[in-house]
């Protein structure tokens, strides 16, 4: 039984609340995951390698846009301006996050077992790539939504619990680190598998799919997201001899920041690809196998 069939078999109980899945080691799935990567790593380079690429070129050109915005808003501040600029940054945001989605859904169909479609016919979207831009987009309001009302619980909360002005940023930031994973590991773990079940609300079903195994997924994202976080880590340590004088440079002003970011804005959109590839692969293998039923003879 391959995992396509095992995911489709599990697809008619999400309607009803009852497709949680079997409790699985983490550590069995996350060592499935990395045997996936390693060993097709050159087919998904190459299936991979346009969507990584183009979400960087639109963060790029989109980032580069909105700094010249800011600088530009700084010094003869304006509505249009400012608009404009949050408006590329928008952009930005959205189109990137269509590339990763694409991303996504070619690593879900090599898992899948469908015939391999070439690079350039990535430009022709399919329904199911559309299925996972949609969930991540709603996924992303949510979050969204989430921070903004923590903000504004905070500005009003902390004067009455007698929290200080300096510790009151730092608690904000913690509790909504903390809240953004438990919302991925209690939502967005799940975006793959769910379409790859079959139709129906997708983050209402990855909700009732995951109410058992809450703690096994955020393991399980400690453990796939850490070899994208040391790629990140790496880089930046590899790049900080070329960037040391940009940042000593840097003053305490936002607009010093802003070019300080405006000269270090190639590598970090270089460092956000390479750790976009390495973490899309093995959460998107992780979360397709532990959530089939039969996992014998896939990878």
């Amino acid at each position: 039984m391959s995992m396509r069939a095992a995911l489709i078999s599990q697809g008619g109980a999400l309607s009803d609340g009852n497709g949680a899945a079997q409790p699985t080691s983490a550590f069995v799935v996350a060592a499935f995951a990395y045997r996936f990567l390693f060993s097709r790593f050159w087919m998904l380079l190459r299936v991979l390698l346009l969507p990584i690429l183009a979400a960087g070129l639109i963060l790029y050109i989109c980032l580069r846009a909105y700094i010249s915005g800011l600088l530009l808003f700084l010094a003869m501040p304006g509505p249009r301006v400012a608009s404009v600029a949050l408006g590329t940054l928008a952009a930005g945001i959205f189109l990137s996050l269509f590339c990763y989605s694409l991303a996504v859904s070619s690593v879900m169909n090599i898992l899948l077992q469908k015939p391999q479609r070439s690079p350039w016919a990535l430009l022709k979207t399919e329904r199911q790539d559309w299925r996972v831009y949609a969930a991540y987009l709603r996924l992303l309001l949510i979050i969204t939504c989430g921070l903004l009302g923590a903000s504004a619980v905070g500005v009003f909360v902390a004067p009455l619990l007698r929290i200080s002005q300096m510790s009151a940023p730092w608690l904000l930031t913690l509790l909504s680190i903390a809240a953004v994973y438990w919302l991925i590991a209690r939502i967005g773990f799940l975006v793959a598998p769910v379409i790859a079940g079959g139709e129906g609300p997708v983050l209402r079903a990855g909700w009732s799919r995951s109410s058992r195994n809450v703690l096994r997924n955020c393991l399980l994202i400690a453990l796939l997201g850490a070899p994208a976080c040391l790629v990140w880590f790496a880089g930046e340590f590899l790049f900080r001899i070329d960037s040391a004088i940009s940042y000593a440079a840097a003053g305490s002003t936002l607009a010093d920041y802003a070019n300080a970011m405006a000269q270090t804005l190639g590598q970090f959109v270089a460092l956000a690809s390479a750790s976009s590839f390495v973490g899309i692969i093995l959460l998107t293998a992780g979360a397709m196998h532990v959530y089939a039923k039969n996992r014998a003879g896939i990878g």
